[in-house]
């Protein structure tokens, strides 16, 4: 009666298929056009089997599944590593996309395979305000479940609006957490990738 509905097994298949190719175009950098477009190719290759001629990915479905299924997976693995780790240091730089200014947090975090860094959240801000800066900041950690009292430093670049004596990120972050330190962000060359805290 139901035949058109893959058993499932098949539809689990199916479904790690498309999970599998999302992910993997993830990581290699690739559009949701690519995706879609290997998706179709795949078809045409595999149409003997079962899970080869079901694959559907086109980029409306990759996009879901990148947003709503492996983006809050790995957030919440990551989050459970910071938090294992007890102790953390948040790095941050604005990033201009077009008129927009967009804020990575990336977080540095020991486990035993060394030090690891993950970007937690990519933000836009309007205004990049020592105030708007940290409360993005409270509220990233705060959505993810990290205590922002075992964070042992920040990096950014040396401006006066993370730096300053007066009224910067790091002095409304210190007036709360008194044993913070100063880091400077170096990004790799000829990116916007952070590499890792100095501090001074």
């Amino acid at each position: 009666m139901f035949d058109f509905i893959p058993h499932s097994t098949e539809l689990t298949k199916l479904v790690a298929a498309e999970i599998t190719l999302v992910y993997h175009g993830i990581r290699h950098g690739h559009s949701y056009l690519s995706q879609a477009c290997t998706a179709d190719v795949s078809k045409k290759l595999f149409q003997d089997s079962t899970v080869g001629k079901n694959l559907t990915c086109g980029r409306t479905k990759a996009r879901e599944i990148a947003v709503n299924v492996l983006a809050p997976f790995m957030t919440s693995q990551i989050t459970e590593m910071i938090n294992k780790s007890g102790f953390y240091s948040l790095s941050f730089d604005a990033s201009n996309k077009g008129h927009k200014k967009m804020f990575p947090f990336v977080v540095n975090y020991f486990t035993v395979r060394g030090i690891e860094r993950s970007v937690i959240e990519v933000i836009e801000l309007v205004n990049e305000t020592a105030d708007h800066i940290v409360a993005s900041l409270r509220e990233v950690l705060q959505m993810n479940n990290i205590d922002i009292q075992n964070m042992t430093s920040i990096g950014a670049d040396n401006t006066n609006v993370n730096y300053g004596r007066i009224h910067s990120v790091f002095s409304l972050l210190k007036s709360d957490i008194p044993h913070l330190k100063k880091g400077v962000l170096l990004l790799k060359k000829n990116t916007h990738v952070p590499n890792h805290n100095v501090f001074f």
